[in-house]
This record gives C-alpha cells, structure tokens and sequence, in this order.
C-alpha cells in the first residue's frame, strides 16, 4: 500500500459485504496525533472550566463582614502566587476577575487557589458563623461533582 493512499476493501462477514476504510501506516499514524491533540484539547477544557467553577463556588461560599476576605481569593499557576494581600480591597469582582485573565493549559504544573490575609486560617477552621465549616474544604469535598458535570 502506498503511504498517505486510502483504499477501500470490501469485506465478507457473515455473508455481507462491508465497506472499511484501510490507512497507510503514515495517515493512521497522522490521524492518532490529531486524536491525541483533540484529547488534550478536551482535557484541559473539562479542567480549567472545573477549576473556574471551584474558584467562583469558593469566592460566593465566603462569609462577609467588609468583602475584604471575599475580594482577597486568588487563583494563579503554581510558581506565580503573590504574598502580598490586597489590604483594603472588598469588591467580589476583584476577585472573579482574575478569572478573566487565568491562562492554563495541561503541563503548567498546579494550579494554587489561595487567600492570603492574615485571618484567612482562622475563617477556615469555622471561627466564622457564615462558614462554620470553613469555605475551601467543604468546597473542594465538591469538585469530583464540578469535574463529572463538565464531562456531560
């Protein structure tokens, strides 16, 4: 067979004839690699858009007394988180615009979702009624159910 020629072939099973396609080794080589950049493609959708909703689950599920623990959530790659908390910042879009700007994609390594205020801790052991269960671990105890529903 020659390389990147398609031929078909009529096959006999149980007495009917069926039409297959037959690949050179080239083509079906070529067609595996646009499947696997489709795979990848789909994967890292199905994440990021299951991150995203985890993120924007964590920053509603915040207790409110100024907005600033709530404005102060953070998402970024790993190797890109910032010390520095935003000290006085108490707009909820602060927080979810982030989201706009997030670029990750499948071999960048972790994704941190953060809060850095000194009291953050303290709101996560259930100091606050609002949480009483804190706010990431009851949320991320949510995720498997985020991932399968953007497989649907």
């Amino acid at each position: 067979m020659k390389n990147a020629t398609l031929r078909k072939l009529a096959l006999v099973k149980t007495g009917k004839i069926q039409e297959r396609t037959v690949f050179s080794a080239e083509e079906f080589s070529k067609q595996l690699n646009n499947l696997g950049i489709l795979m990848i493609s789909d994967a890292d959708n199905v994440i990021r858009s299951a991150v995203f909703e985890l993120f924007k689950a964590i920053v509603f599920r915040s207790p409110v007394d100024t907005g600033q623990y709530r404005a102060n959530h953070c998402i970024a790659k790993e190797g890109e988180t910032t010390e520095t908390p935003k000290i006085g910042v108490t707009d909820i879009n602060e927080a979810l615009n982030q989201l706009l700007n997030f670029n990750w994609h499948l071999g960048d390594g972790d994704i941190w979702i953060y809060n850095n205020l000194p009291y953050a801790e303290i709101l996560e052991t259930g100091w606050s009624q609002q949480a009483p269960n804190g706010v990431y671990i009851p949320t991320l105890n949510e995720f498997s159910r985020m991932i399968k529903r953007e497989l649907k």
